[in-house]
């Protein structure tokens, strides 16, 4: 449920390339990610507050069932003023997660964590980490005064070497940073981009089915898990939301096979309000090994993502 619920996340609010000062924040805070990082995520919640179908979606967002007490989707805005979400440690499916958040003057996050935490920290590295999951698979620290934590794993967390291995990746002594093709695609993300999510990645074609399962159906793309090479993810945002993506497969041919089995899903699309609308409003392309996905989402129709009593 939790780990299902980090899909709806990763494609929730980023910011496009952000201005030289911010830039350099956003750099800090990638620089703690682990080094197998597959997709990174950057957030600017006052920037998405702001927007008319940002409002919208955090109002959805904050509907759903999340067992995540101290995240306020609708304070958000207020909470936090930067947040770098790294996806790794990506084994047969979604992997673990990392949330790097810069706090707001003010913000409630931090007392709201200390509330729910275990009495006693768990030492890894310099950090004190803390479990805020009567499962077990929820874990954080502060960082410094700004800048706190969290990590969401979603593999065998009854296993104590499990919850370590991911422990360490982010608060270890062990070498920090995502790959340089990954940096170099989050600097080319477009300015006027809302959201984006980037990955590049031996395991990006994991990543990307996770990212993309809100817009299109996955289910008959895992034959081509393998051959993913790397993808982008950007949305403009208004007063609606203007989708552009990129896939690039490892030859023209896959592409081609790729882009009939989307068009194939989107003749069946799936039994969701949600699902018929997206596999509607989404347009498919392809130029040699690349695919192109286009489309244009109303607020109105995120209100098909609430569940119905």
């Amino acid at each position: 449920m939790i780990c299902t619920f980090s899909a709806m996340l990763l494609t929730a609010p980023l910011i496009g390339a952000p201005a030289p000062k911010a830039q350099a924040t956003v750099d800090a805070l990638v620089d703690l990610l682990p080094d197998d990082t597959a997709a990174i995520m950057v957030l600017d919640m006052p920037r998405l507050a702001k927007s008319p179908f940002g409002k919208r979606m955090l109002e959805v967002l904050s509907a759903q069932p999340t067992n995540l007490p101290w995240l306020d989707f609708n304070k958000l805005g207020k909470d936090v003023d930067l947040a770098v979400v790294g996806q790794f440690a990506i084994e047969a499916f979604a992997g673990d997660f990392c949330f790097l958040l810069r706090l707001r003057e003010g913000s409630e996050i931090p007392k709201k964590l200390a509330e729910i935490a275990g009495d006693k920290p768990i030492g890894v590295g310099k950090a004190a980490v803390y479990s805020i999951h009567q499962e077990g698979s929820l874990y954080f620290a502060a960082l410094d005064r700004n800048t706190i934590a969290v990590v969401m794993l979603c593999g065998e967390v009854k296993k104590e070497s499990v919850v370590k291995e991911g422990l360490e990746a982010v608060f270890g002594a062990k070498r920090k940073g995502p790959r340089a093709e990954l940096r170099k695609l989050l600097k080319g993300i477009d300015q006027e981009s809302t959201i984006a999510i980037v990955s590049e990645h031996p395991k990006s074609a994991n990543s990307a089915l996770f990212a993309f399962s809100p817009f299109v159906q996955t289910n008959n793309l895992n034959e081509y898990k393998g051959k993913v090479v790397r993808f982008n993810l950007e949305i403009k945002m208004s007063d609606k939301a203007e989708v552009r993506a990129q896939v690039e497969m490892d030859a023209a041919a896959t592409a081609e096979a790729v882009a009939k089995a989307v068009e194939d899903s989107k003749a069946k699309p799936g039994e969701s309000p949600w699902q018929k609308e997206m596999a509607e409003a989404m347009k498919i392309t392809r130029d040699k090994e690349k695919l192109q996905m286009r489309g244009s989402i109303a607020a109105k129709q995120l209100d098909l993502a609430l569940p119905k009593n």
